[in-house]
């Protein structure tokens, strides 16, 4: 490691955490102003990102990206929700690249998991043999794509997948996923021309209402989330029901925030990852700013 990148790696650069509360308000999201939230501590070896919660059999798990500092890359494993607290963090995926955003769904009776594999430019699928330990796979649904953030959900009678693509022009694209054949069909897309598409966990249901969140990073990654509400499939159509930025984030701890760009729910819990403020973050943002070319 050089001079240069030791001295950012430790004086810079920021890193990502996960943190959660309980809500007195359920069903409205992120309805509860005065509840603040408690960290999940990062440790030496990961900081964490990507929250997404799933149940299986009266318990509850907290999938997440564990970013392994001295290897580079993430990698994927879940936290335990056990008598109002979380587990040490359990590895239980890792590929020779980088893994993020682990979507965990069921079908029928098994579950699966689509991580997003953008740095091996797949779109691929995991079968859990021994739920949450052991996965079969990769099983490539598309291959030569830059797709990140992907999620399944049932809508009108289908298995609708949707992904974030960042190839040729950035966008936002529907497939149907036939989950027998392990294959996917296009149906759908959308120009993410104000770049605040890109899914940011799973779909929930309230009443019978489906919100999609997402990321909203027109000014910078992590800016804020969006929760808007799916309206159609045929066509494909959503709207924008609540946006939430950093700030509006009360961490106990008190650190400062500067970014988020994942949310989750488990019952009365809300989940969210929050991008940590350093104190040379100035520094960090007036270089960028002399480094711009003059117009």
């Amino acid at each position: 490691m050089s001079i240069r990148h030791f001295i950012y790696k430790k004086y810079f650069e920021s890193e990502w955490a996960i943190a959660w509360r309980k809500s007195s308000k359920i069903g409205d999201l992120f309805g509860d102003e005065n509840a603040p939230f408690v960290e999940i501590q990062n440790t030496d070896k990961y900081w964490f990102a990507d929250p997404l919660a799933f149940a299986n059999n009266d318990e509850d798990y907290l999938f997440a990206e564990g970013y392994d500092r001295n290897k580079g890359k993430g990698v994927i494993g879940f936290f335990k929700y056990e008598n109002g607290s979380f587990s040490d963090f359990q590895c239980v995926l890792e590929r020779p690249y980088h893994l993020s955003f682990p979507f965990v769904f069921r079908y029928m009776h098994d579950i699966y998991m689509i991580p997003e594999t953008k740095g091996n430019k797949t779109l691929e699928i995991y079968k859990a043999e021994e739920f949450p330990y052991k996965w079969a796979g990769p099983y490539i649904l598309q291959d030569n794509i830059l797709s990140t953030d992907s999620i399944v959900f049932e809508m009108e009678n289908e298995l609708v997948l949707i992904t974030h693509k960042e190839q040729d022009k950035i966008n936002v694209e529907i497939y149907n996923l036939d989950i027998e054949n392990l294959s996917i069909l296009k149906i759908g897309s959308l120009d993410d021309v104000k770049n605040n598409a890109r899914g940011a966990g799973g779909i929930i249901r309230i009443d019978n209402a489906l919100y999609r969140p997402c990321q909203n990073g027109q000014k910078r990654y992590g800016g804020s989330l969006i929760l808007k509400r799916i309206e159609s499939v045929h066509p494909y159509s959503e709207s924008i029901v609540k946006e939430v930025f950093p700030e509006n984030i009360n961490l106990i701890s008190k650190r400062g925030i500067k970014g988020i760009h994942s949310y989750s729910t488990m019952n009365d819990i809300e989940i969210v990852d929050i991008l940590y403020s350093k104190p040379t973050d100035w520094i960090l943002s007036l270089y960028k700013k002399l480094r711009r070319p003059a117009n």
